[in-house]
């Protein structure tokens, strides 16, 4: 009873506070370019490093485990998360890959294998972004955020849903990686 109502709290506090957050971050102007999207892409290559060593703790009988019913199984998180990188990644900045990740049908080193790929490929293509797409603001819900603003979205994206594998691990009783923010 007390997690089911610990889940409703946290959903709707995220309802709540993502909209917030995403409209009241500031556009960044061309002479700060450099700094922000080092800083950016560093903290996207370190978070999917951590989810990897996360993912490879995980034994692969338990990425079926869901803890209640109305929520995604590991696997289904995973997925997820690498699903909206790559919707993200490509819709706002040209990024393509091969792969695309479609139902439940992977194995953990399938889904391993596209990581490193992601991992190796992404950060250098985003290097090569362009001032303008990076600078330019994009119509996203109902707000208009810029380059660097999806970029936060995309890392913030992955911390939360890292941040619920590690809840699923401590349910399993599974002792994660420890935290790596940097």
């Amino acid at each position: 009873m007390y997690f089911k109502l610990f889940h409703r709290f946290l959903l709707l506090s995220l309802q709540f506070a993502l909209p917030c957050s995403l409209a009241c971050q500031n556009t960044i102007s061309k002479d700060q370019l450099p700094y922000y999207l080092t800083e950016n892409i560093s903290r996207l290559e370190n978070s999917l490093l951590y989810l990897g060593e996360l993912l490879e703790r995980t034994p692969e009988d338990k990425w079926h485990f869901r803890p209640s019913p109305e929520v995604m199984s590991y696997q289904e998180q995973v997925i997820h998360i690498f699903n909206n990188i790559l919707y993200l990644s490509n819709y706002y900045f040209g990024y393509s890959t091969t792969e695309e990740l479609i139902g439940n049908i992977y194995t953990k080193a399938d889904l391993l294998t596209f990581l490193e790929e992601l991992t190796r490929s992404l950060p250098f293509y985003l290097e090569d972004l362009t001032e303008n797409k990076y600078i330019a603001t994009y119509g996203f819900r109902d707000f208009h955020l810029s380059g660097n603003q999806i970029l936060n979205l995309i890392n913030d994206h992955i911390s939360h849903h890292r941040g619920q594998l590690i809840v699923y691990l401590r349910l399993l009783e599974i002792q994660p990686p420890p935290y790596k923010g940097w």
